[in-house]
């Protein structure tokens, strides 16, 4: 990310506000010991009943309409809070050279729950009020950028057996409407087989349609007061008069599009310009010197616009098993918090800018080039399937699977490197202010 030019201009986050929406974290941790972690603190009344966990036919963690509900990070379950844990300390954790620190440690950390696990979180079966009233809250506090790692596929167990709700139709009772379709890279043409997919826009319809239908009336998840508005509604509700930017994992199940979640402004226009998608990419090893799309997450398909790709794999952060835990971390949840950091240090560096305009600047910086200058080419770099996983897009443009590319705080110091629409820059919290990038077309 080449985050050392940012520290060494002396752009850490200061000033900046972000917020973090995911299971919760233990608060005693020795790298959260900083006053700028904050829970946030909103209470609330579900509106619906239903179940948090639905990743197994037997859905659990049941809540009840009528029943209060806090959302403050620090009151997690600690059976829940172990992914939270580790997002937040790649965004935050203190820079006390015991074994890493978080990108953006000068940023000041709003931080509310889902209310359960990682695994919670993968279908149209939460409760409206819960999650505006949540992400609300870190809005109201300030947050300028909310993560937001969590969440699993939509699932069943088994396709052909269960229907989208959990609902058991016996032995081959879902063969009809069951995806037995494999995964962009896989080998078996039944790996991702218990999974709606989100290979083609038909299959991220088909989520779009499933969650109007459980909020919609008759429906599982049903509030009359908000009819037909699921909580990825009540998410852009909370944060579409504020600016403030929502930054998604795109998935680790090997699709050519990201979950209907980060896909989210495909089906609602007006949220892309508050909506990052973040990718997989394995960093330069010493057995491959050169960048290497991650074949086995996602990509950025559809959503390519608003896409970018961070680091995926042994991303080192704090664990939850004890106040002095680390370990790494793989996958799209803790490549999604480098995202939400670069553009917490961004926005310290543009005091003037507002999130919107930050997240363009993120996006027109970003890095498709290898050591030696020339655009990502793939050089014996193939998924599984033998597809190339070369950058395909001239440049300026977001490729297909990577995105608009990874992050580059270097390049990002002196900048946008295209203007992608109108922009107004009122200077008045910085005399001066030199951009160096050539800004193109």
């Amino acid at each position: 990310m080449n985050a050392s030019t940012a520290y060494a201009l002396g752009y850490r986050g200061q000033g900046v506000a972000l917020g973090m929406m995911d299971s919760g974290y233990r608060a005693t941790h020795e790298a959260f010991q900083t006053g700028l972690i904050v829970p946030v603190r909103a209470e609330g009344v579900y509106g619906t009943s239903g179940f948090g966990y639905r990743n197994a036919a037997t859905p659990a963690n049941p809540f009840t309409a009528g029943q209060p509900f806090t959302v403050a990070g620090d009151q997690a379950r600690t059976s829940d809070y172990g992914h939270g844990t580790g997002m937040l300390g790649v965004t935050s954790g203190i820079r006390d050279v015991k074994d890493q620190h978080g990108i953006a440690f000068g940023s000041k950390m709003y931080v509310a729950m889902t209310g359960g696990s990682d695994t919670q979180s993968h279908g149209p079966f939460h409760d409206y009020v819960y999650w505006r009233t949540a992400n609300k809250a870190l809005v109201d506090a300030g947050a300028q950028v909310i993560n937001s790692s969590w969440g699993s596929y939509v699932q069943t167990i088994d396709r052909t057996r269960f229907d989208g709700l959990g609902n058991d139709l016996g032995v081959n009772g879902n063969l009809a409407n069951a995806y037995q379709l494999r995964g962009k890279d896989s080998a078996s043409a039944t790996a991702m087989a218990t999974i709606i997919p989100n290979e083609y826009l038909k299959d991220l319809e088909y989520q779009y349609f499933l969650f109007k239908k459980s909020y919609s009336k008759d429906g599982i998840q049903y509030n009359p007061s908000y009819a037909g508005r699921s909580f990825m509604d009540a998410i852009w509700d909370a944060i579409k008069d504020s600016g403030t930017v929502n930054v998604r994992s795109a998935g680790n199940n090997d699709w050519s599009n990201p979950y209907f979640r980060p896909a989210y402004p495909i089906f609602n226009p007006l949220a892309e310009k508050q909506w990052v998608s973040v990718g997989g990419v394995q960093p330069p090893t010493a057995a491959n010197p050169e960048y290497t799309k991650q074949s086995g997450y996602n990509e950025a398909g559809l959503a390519k616009w608003w896409t970018v790709s961070t680091p995926s794999n042994s991303v080192r952060t704090t664990n939850s098993g004890g106040d002095t835990n680390y370990s790494n971390s793989s996958g799209t949840s803790p490549a999604t918090p480098v995202a939400t950091a670069v553009m917490g240090v961004l926005l310290s560096r543009y005091p003037n800018m507002d999130a919107k305009q930050v997240r363009d600047l993120m996006f027109t910086t970003a890095n498709n080039k290898m050591s030696d200058g020339v655009r990502f080419l793939g050089t014996g770099q193939t998924s599984p399937s033998g597809a190339s996983i070369a950058w395909t897009a001239p440049d300026g443009v977001p490729d297909a699977r990577w995105g608009w590319g990874i992050p580059n705080l270097n390049k990002g110091m002196y900048g946008p490197g295209q203007l992608l629409g109108p922009m107004t820059y009122n200077m008045d919290k910085a005399p001066l202010d030199v951009w160096s990038n050539d800004i193109s077309q």
